[in-house]
């Protein structure tokens, strides 16, 4: 018996080891405008972060996935060490035409808000990442005052949504549009560019 379960135990293992191989991750730096907000309460304001974008393209995920990513102010600590804490957010080309609706919805009710002078939280869309399909991505409008108006990105799982999310002004939001259209022609997949630097 003892027998039966360790070769069960290496093919598992195996399998694994195997898997990991195949992934054949490939990477291309981006160069980004748009800036993932997060609020400061020294300056209470939603201030914009340095931000970093990727394109990840693998054998084992359909489509090339686009990765905006921020150091957030905390970090996280256990007792191994503390591990700088990220704002982040991904988008798979399948998730585009969602994506893309979100951002239009946002634009127009942008300009109604601003208009009005109102003040709002609602929710655009959720919809399953292609991604990762263990979790779903919840795309809302907030108002942080009556003139500045946040895409704010939440990463939601069978538990609920993450506190806080990601969040992008009006013109992260506008410079997210124009980069997601370069990302949907292929513009960004210039993997392996280390490769010449001999």
């Amino acid at each position: 018996m003892k027998a039966v379960i360790t070769a069960l135990m290496m093919t598992t293992l195996a399998g694994c080891a195997m898997t990991a191989v195949d992934i054949n991750l490939q990477e291309a730096r981006v160069e980004t405008n748009v800036g993932i907000a997060e609020y400061n309460s020294i300056a209470s304001k939603y201030l914009n972060k340095t931000t970093f974008a990727k394109v990840m393209r693998m054998n084992t995920l359909k489509g090339d996935t686009i990765v905006y990513s921020a150091d957030a102010y905390g970090s996280n600590c256990n007792k191994y060490g503390c591990t700088q804490s990220t704002l982040e957010f991904k988008i798979n080309e399948r998730d585009l035409p969602a994506v893309l609706t979100a951002i239009d919805k946002y634009e127009a009710w942008n300009k109604q808000a601003i208009e009005k002078e109102d003040t709002i939280t609602k929710k655009i869309i959720t919809f399953e990442s292609s991604y990762n399909t263990s979790i779903d991505y919840e795309y809302s409008f907030h108002s942080g005052n009556s003139a500045n108006h946040f895409l704010v990105i939440k990463t939601c799982s069978f538990v609920g949504c993450v506190d806080g999310g990601v969040y992008l002004n009006d013109k992260s939001v506008t410079q997210l549009k124009a980069e997601l259209t370069k990302f949907k022609s292929g513009e960004f997949s210039n993997f392996n560019k280390e490769a010449s630097y001999n």
